[in-house]
């Protein structure tokens, strides 16, 4: 028997989450990372949630909403600009199928204006459906 994740894809614009797709497939997911690596972490990962909120899965991602524009300068080099993308962002993430997940998160950490704290917030919440659901 295959390994089985769950690919789903999704929109996001300006916060908010539309036309999400999950569908099984036979196919192995990139391995997790762990837990206490988030610990003190400044980035983006997803999290898969168990009814209680507790990680049964997590990975470290980068830039997965793709939240700036790149465009030519006045010169040879193209800038970055950060800020509202006024068009909705393909999100397409491949998980692993597990027993008891019920929810998949992308999370943001940052640190706050005086350096001193960090806040963390999800960008994303995609409830998962059961397997009968599938």
């Amino acid at each position: 028997m295959a390994d089985t994740s769950l690919r789903i894809s999704a929109l996001w614009l300006h916060g908010e989450v539309g036309d999400v797709k999950v569908e099984r497939v036979e196919m192995l997911s990139q391995a997790g990372d762990e837990v206490a690596e988030l610990d003190g972490r400044v980035g983006s990962w997803l999290e898969v949630l168990d009814s209680a909120g507790v990680p049964l899965f997590v990975q470290i991602l980068h830039d997965p909403l793709a939240r700036a524009a790149e465009a030519p300068g006045t010169t040879d080099d193209w800038t970055r600009n950060a800020g509202d993308v006024d068009q909705a962002t393909h999100v397409s993430l491949v998980v692993p199928s597990i027993k008891g997940a019920t929810d998949l998160v992308i999370v943001e950490s940052s640190v706050d204006e005086g350096g001193t704290s960090l806040s963390r917030r999800e960008l994303i919440r995609i409830s998962l459906p059961q397997d009968q659901e599938i």
